[in-house]
């Protein structure tokens, strides 16, 4: 066994045990961050609760709700609606499960609503060369009657900026900047061709100091991380105790008028002592979680026509969100010379189980399919030119991510492999990037070197590498089986061909959020390693399965089990 040093660190995911099934469990927990200011998850009140005071979730800030127009609006509610399961800062899980806060107006006389103020917060921004507030907004309906403020910062003079959205056009986004009440020079008006009702828009102010005698520089705004304007901001503290962050309303003289309130929703409030790039930000996504004894995919590639190009194939199982049917595109490595996957007919057996048991009830699939990879520029030499080389690979976006997440997994699949161009190193089956520690590592399961007569699979976590070798070479024209299987509660990730057990690397999956899977090449889809044979019946479990749990395969009549 090969050991693999790696450093601890917050992954972001957790296991729980739970009705005797292990379920992943996104940790709870504010970043990390050394630039840290605040982070506002909004879970301090059941859905429909009047919010009355609100804190950050390290219970540093304070906000409190107010009604606009004295005691004729209504004050902001607890809610569920959220951008997504999951908020992230590049890789770390800043939240599970984010509530929001909604505000609302009154239905009688003139409408009105309130807003939150969150006490000194723009008075401890005031100085700081850099900072980035951001959120996530969403419009109601209403909204576009006229301007309406999710957000505002105040500085010195009465001095606020704002962005202000649906300014009477459900598509237009302005960024203001207000003194007392009137609007002064420099604000900026963009035009957003995508409709701001009804759906989250993720929303960003960044400044960066370009005076430090002033205090003055640049103050950017972007939506949907595209930049909608920059005004010339003087980053000074007002006097007195106005030196509140208002969430839902503008500030100073207009911050009673019921005009402004914002009308929608509010999620995932940080503010951070850094310029952030929009690489940076705040970034939702799915919850990767998968139901007890679900399944992350499987794909038996019935699902085109023997002959024709697998452009898109697509899968079963309880995938979710950007993988929820299971699609992967084709892609060709070397687009001149690059050759897509093609369905045939050629299959392990008639008949595929999900594990050893022989059983008609325990039937996968009945007559599975196959994809067949080839490549181009067939003999050329380990010292040729391979430019003009290329393959064929399936992506499948996310689903990378998903795997990554998982307290435990096996991905197996049925692979026959053929001749391929002497000057490839490997041939690759999978792979795709998870996180260990600090690192991005690659999982991925390959055929080794010409020079060892393609003999042996090589898996390669984190640069460490576990081997299977065969007694002959792998161009046999039969189908094997390949198997990987991660254990979260050992750490440990196995490899099994033809279900007799390979090398073994201690190893901690970590979540990596933008990862895809890739079939027919390795992890960075480089046609110097692009698989030449066919692939059938690709699972992915969030399980850790021994070998009794593989797929086997087998012939009717007589339902025959073929295990190695």
């Amino acid at each position: 066994m090969k050991k693999l040093k790696v450093l601890r660190r917050y992954t972001g995911m957790k296991a729980s045990l739970f009705a005797g099934c292990i379920l992943l469990t996104p940790l709870q927990s504010a970043a990390t961050d050394d630039n840290l200011i605040g982070f506002w998850s909004f879970k301090g009140g059941e859905a429909g609760a009047t919010v009355d005071t609100v804190t950050d979730d390290a219970e540093h800030w304070t906000g409190t709700a107010y009604v606009a127009s004295g005691n004729a609006g209504v004050k902001p509610t607890y809610a569920d609606a959220r951008p997504g399961a999951i908020i992230y800062a590049g890789r770390s899980v800043l939240c599970s499960y984010p509530q929001s806060v909604h505000f609302a107006l009154t239905t009688s006389g003139y409408p009105c609503g309130g807003f939150i103020d969150i006490a000194n917060l723009s008075g401890s921004l005031a100085g700081r060369s850099a900072f980035t507030i951001e959120f996530w907004a969403r419009l109601d309906d209403d909204s576009v009657s006229c301007w309406t403020v999710p957000l505002c910062l105040q500085n010195d003079n009465d001095r606020h900026v704002t962005p202000i959205l649906g300014q009477g056009v459900a598509t237009q986004v302005k960024f203001a900047q207000f003194n007392d009440s009137a609007e002064t020079s420099g604000s900026a008006t963009a035009v957003y061709n995508t409709n701001l009702l009804n759906e989250w828009r993720h929303v960003a102010m960044v400044y960066a100091e370009t005076d430090s005698s002033s205090h003055s520089g640049d103050l950017k705004c972007y939506i949907d991380y595209n930049l909608v304007g920059t005004l010339t901001y003087t980053n000074t503290a007002m006097t007195g105790s106005a030196t509140a962050l208002r969430i839902g309303s503008t500030t100073g003289g207009k911050a009673n008028s019921p005009t402004h309130n914002f009308r929608g929703d509010i999620c995932a409030l940080r503010v951070t002592a850094a310029a952030l790039e929009t690489s940076e930000m705040m970034s939702a996504g799915p919850d990767y979680s998968v139901p007890a004894g679900g399944t992350l995919g499987f794909w038996d590639f019935k699902d085109g026509t023997v002959g024709t190009s697998a452009n898109v194939v697509t899968g079963r199982g309880d995938m979710v969100c950007g993988i929820a049917d299971g699609e992967g595109a084709a892609l060709t490595r070397s687009p001149d010379t690059g050759l897509v996957p093609v369905y045939d007919a050629d299959a392990p057996g008639e008949r595929i189980f999900a594990s050893a048991e022989q059983s008609a009830a325990n039937v996968l699939v009945k007559e599975p399919q196959s994809l067949k990879f080839t490549t181009t520029g067939e003999g050329k030499s380990t010292s040729g030119d391979s430019s003009s080389v290329g393959g064929g690979l399936i992506r499948f976006p996310k689903l990378g991510s998903a795997i990554s997440s998982q307290a435990n997994y096996t991905i197996e699949c049925f692979f026959k492999d053929e001749d391929w161009s002497e000057w490839q190193w490997a041939s690759g089956l999978f792979g795709f990037y998870s996180r260990s520690g600090d690192a991005v590592v690659i999982n991925q399961a390959m055929v080794s070197s010409v020079k060892s007569g393609k003999t042996a699979w090589d898996v390669t976590v984190a640069n460490a590498n576990v081997k299977y070798t065969n007694d002959s070479t792998w161009k046999d024209g039969k189908w094997h089986h390949l198997a990987l299987v991660y254990n979260g509660t050992a750490r440990q990730l196995k490899l099994y061909v033809d279900y007799k057990p390979g090398g073994t690397v201690e190893y901690e999956n970590g979540f990596n959020m933008d990862s895809d899977f890739i079939l027919g090449t390795q992890a960075d889809k480089s046609s110097n390693y692009a698989f030449r044979g066919k692939i059938s019946c690709l699972r992915i479990l969030p399980v850790a399965l021994e070998p009794s749990g593989f797929m086997t395969y087998g012939n009717a009549p007589g339902l025959t089990i073929i295990v190695r």
